[in-house]
């Protein structure tokens, strides 16, 4: 006799704002790409924000509205299908990218296919360029260069511009914050030292809805500060007590391009050069680095002072005698 065994793929109920038809939940479950996932791992995506964003992103067919002469129709979510998810390669337990294909319907139930079945979640990020300049030397900028499975790079290590936080009170926080900014003596810790160089750029509601954005910040050093810019930001990694996921190098704003495979990182430093060019960029954010503290002088030995006072104790009573 032969026996065979099934094993359940995991599905589950997504919950969505109210629909035109009355649905709450549609059904979510993996594709056939997604051998080896389990239900632990469609509950993090079931939670996954960017996910939750796009869901609560998506027009009821109930509201069509009309701007600027065109017609958007809303759609209706009838169920999700989950064709890949990434995880973090320095967190296993953190998500960076969920790919779907959404069942959606227009308000007669008609399918609605898109230009591109599949959509792409990931969540919004800002990243930081450091353009540094001294005198008579060429702009640099410093990238982290990290662990990424998705790099074209033989040891799957990736050059872009260092991700960061923006919170609502302009503070700036971030792994590059914490290190560079002490190391090389810049201030990293607010946009009030810094220029936005390219918008939040978001993808179509339909495609996904990962956005970035870039901030510069752009400052004159000292020449010493510029000559010893490799030399420390190499000592980061080496005076870490734990083994960092993340280095920092300093590279010609002109190599950028050629360097980085990363989409992002490419326009910005393209973005600055034909702004630089053009003088459309402000040549600093912030004002020249001062010249380095020199280290205090030497401290000279404190000279015994009590023979002094004997000895002038001996000349008084010599002169009394006199």
């Amino acid at each position: 006799m032969l026996k065979v065994t099934t094993r359940m793929v995991p599905h589950m109920e997504l919950v969505v704002p109210p629909q035109p038809s009355g649905l709450t939940r549609v059904p979510m479950e993996f594709g056939p790409g997604c051998t080896g996932c389990t239900m632990a791992d469609l509950i993090k995506v079931a939670n996954y924000a960017p996910l939750l964003r796009w869901v609560a992103s998506l027009a009821s067919a109930a509201k069509d509205v009309v701007i600027g002469g065109v017609e958007l129709k809303g759609v209706e979510l009838r169920g999700v299908e989950v064709q890949s998810m990434r995880y973090d390669d320095a967190n296993p337990d953190v998500i960076t990218e969920v790919t779907i294909l959404p069942i959606l319907v227009d308000g007669v139930g008609k399918r609605v296919h898109l230009p591109s079945e599949s959509v792409t979640l990931k969540p919004s990020v800002t990243r930081l360029m450091i353009l540094l300049e001294a005198p008579g030397a060429q702009p640099v900028v410093v990238l982290e260069k990290s662990l990424q499975s998705s790099s074209p790079d033989e040891r799957h290590q990736q050059s872009r511009l260092p991700a960061v936080r923006i919170s609502e009170d302009s503070s700036v926080s971030g792994d590059v914050v914490d290190a560079v900014g002490p190391t090389l003596r810049l201030q990293l810790t607010s946009t009030k030292f810094m220029a936005l160089l390219l918008p939040s750029m978001r993808c179509n509601p339909m495609h996904g809805n990962a956005e970035e954005s870039v901030w510069m910040y752009a400052q004159e050093v000292h020449r010493e500060t510029m000559a010893q810019l490799q030399y420390k930001l190499q000592q980061l990694s080496a005076e870490s007590r734990e083994p960092m996921t993340t280095t920092y190098m300093a590279v010609p704003l002109s190599d950028v391009t050629a360097i980085s495979t990363d989409a992002m990182t490419a326009m910005a430093a393209a973005n600055v050069q034909q702004r630089r060019a053009a003088q459309l960029l402000p040549s600093a954010t912030v004002a020249p680095q001062r010249a380095p503290t020199p280290p205090p002088p030497t401290l000279e030995p404190r000279p015994e002072l009590q023979p002094l006072y004997d000895a002038k104790t001996r000349r008084d009573e010599a002169e009394v005698e006199e």
